[in-house]
Order: C-alpha cells, then structure tokens, then sequence
C-alpha cells in the first residue's frame, strides 16, 4: 500500500496557522521551509510569490518527501526522504503536535518524542504490553543532542 500524497499550502492559511501554533515566527519561516527541503524532509511543488501590484500572491505547496528505494535507511547521511514502503512508522498522538511541539523546548521534545517511538512504537495504546520500562540512559541514547537530564516536575520512577 502506498502512501497518499497530502500536500501542505493548499490552505496557506491553515498551513501558517499550524507553523505559527508550533512556535515558529512568520519570519523565520522562509528559512526553516528551505532547511526541510534541502534536508530532504520535504519536497516544493511550487514555490510561493508575494503579491505584486497587478497580481495576487500565490502560496507555495509542499509535501512530504518520499524515498523510494526499498531498503529503510538510518543513516543521516544517506537520508533521502522518509521510507515509502509498508511498516517503519510510529503511531503518533495528535496531542503531541497539538500540544506539546507549541509549547515545550526542543530537549522536551525529544525526549517526548522518544519515548512516543520507545513505548507506542508501531502499536496503539491498548496493544502496549503492561509494565513499559524505560530507563534515563535508553531514552538518551534515542534522544539526539539530549546531553543533560531535565529534572521531572513529578516523581518519575526512572532507574
């Protein structure tokens, strides 16, 4: 089964919005959609252009970009586009792009987002066998640029 094709710009409104929601200034924009493309996260069907006096702004249209090479790669360096062949994905809650990517700092999210792929993994919440256990040094291990330990505001019972 292949992936279907969503674009983000089709609603440039939505699409701003939902930059703006995550924490990311209008200015700041620009450079960020042009760090994703050449990380080849993304992919620009059409670039966007101001308005000009006798013509309307166009906005630009991105999209995922997809690897079609048959092999999963892990490798930064050889990153291409996210795998488009069946598996290697993460059940993600929405809550975590709702919630969590506007408001907390990037060490939080990775630290979040590594134990969403530690814990979910490729399952939903009532398939995660009971008693889940991770520990400080596996979530740093998964958690890129994680080098110090942010205090719990809780109890965390992590050995």
């Amino acid at each position: 089964m292949r992936c279907q094709r969503r674009t983000a710009g089709k609603a440039p409104g939505n699409f701003l919005r939902e930059l703006e929601k995550a924490g990311l200034a209008r200015g700041a924009i620009r450079n960020a959609l042009d760090e994703a493309v050449g990380a080849h996260f993304i992919r620009c069907l059409r670039e966007a252009q101001p308005s000009l006096r006798d013509k309307t702004a166009i906005s630009g249209v991105y999209e995922l970009k997809w690897d079609e090479r048959s092999e999963y790669i892990k490798d930064p360096s050889q990153f291409r586009g996210f795998f488009s062949g069946e598996g290697n994905r993460t059940y993600i809650p929405n809550e975590f792009f709702d919630v969590v990517i506007p408001s907390e700092p990037l060490a939080v999210l990775k630290v979040v987002g590594s134990i969403i792929r530690l814990s979910i993994g490729f399952q939903n919440k009532w398939d995660i066998a009971d008693g889940t256990s991770l520990s400080r040094t596996s979530t740093f291990r998964t958690t890129p640029g994680s080098g110090t330990a942010r205090r719990c505001p809780m109890r965390c019972n992590m050995p």
